[in-house]
């Protein structure tokens, strides 16, 4: 598995051990200039898995020749045979519980699977691991126009439409590109869709991590102007300027009455317990 993490610390140690746990053999993180405990974490698990830092302060965040650049190191590496290209906040399994090896194959070129956002119940700004006991799963996601998603405040991210991820074999890869939802490769006949593997992604968690996420890139778009941001970072830094950022965060969470209606209308499923709950209750134990 092959991360890039900027300032990670409430979730990248949950992310590393709960894929340990799910069949990957190693991990390979390039830090993008973390100013939090993410590095330290990382040299604290290096010391449990077998795990590679690469560090990378890097302010032009290229992060589609920097992904590809560390899927092909894991090959020379570390002998990597497939490669996850996961961020931080995403957690990958299988939808029967069993290893992430059982549903792939060596003869696998570029494996696509389906990616969910979780939405956060009211109230969760000041919990930070409230993500993981979250069991709202976008299943139906509300198809926003992006063009309006600047202007319309009633638009809430976590229930728009995402694109899938990819694992991919690392001999004959020439690219991964958005936002590791894509890649090119030279066996492309060989790339197959895969039911099998889901990725529970967790975008909006503690209010904390959300106004570091938009300072962060705040200070991206001072340093770099002329790099494009998407629709909902341009309708972010415009509430951080604004000063209305923690509204916008609650936008984001649903009450139970709002829950129920999304249920009822199949925009939601509830996931009790998600795979991500049911590891973290056995590492307490286990721990």
């Amino acid at each position: 598995m092959t991360l890039l993490v900027k300032n990670e610390q409430d979730i990248v140690e949950n992310n590393i051990r709960f894929h340990a746990m799910q069949g990957v053999d190693a991990f390979l993180v390039m830090d993008n200039g973390s100013e939090d405990g993410t590095v330290e974490i990382l040299k604290r698990l290096s010391m449990e898995y077998e795990l590679t830092i690469v560090e990378n302060p890097s302010t032009s965040y290229q992060q589609k020749e920097w992904m590809t650049a560390l899927a092909k190191r894991a090959r020379k590496e570390m002998q990597a045979d497939l490669v996850i290209s996961n961020d931080a906040d995403e957690f990958w399994s299988t939808r029967d519980g069993s290893s992430l090896k059982s549903k792939l194959s060596m003869k696998d070129t570029v494996v696509t699977v389906r990616r969910y956002n979780f939405v956060l119940d009211e109230g969760s700004e000041s919990e930070r691991d409230a993500y993981i006991t979250c069991c709202n799963r976008v299943i139906n996601p509300i198809l926003y126009g992006t063009h309006d998603y600047e202007l319309q405040k009633k638009m809430s991210m976590p229930l728009q439409k995402i694109s899938p991820k990819v694992i991919v074999n690392p001999r004959g890869l020439r690219r991964i590109s958005g936002g590791n939802h894509r890649a090119d490769h030279l066996f492309f006949w060989r790339d197959r869709f895969s039911d099998d593997i889901v990725v529970d992604h967790y975008p909006i968690r503690s209010f904390t991590e959300f106004e570091s996420k938009i300072l962060n890139r705040q200070r991206l778009r001072l340093r770099h102007p002329e790099r494009k941001q998407s629709a909902h970072y341009l309708r972010w830094l415009s509430s951080l300027d604004k000063g209305e950022l923690m509204q916008e965060y609650r936008q984001m969470q649903i009450s139970k009455q709002e829950r129920d209606v999304l249920l009822r209308l199949g925009v939601l499923d509830h996931v009790e317990p998600t795979a991500l709950a049911r590891w973290h209750a056995a590492w307490k134990v286990s721990a």
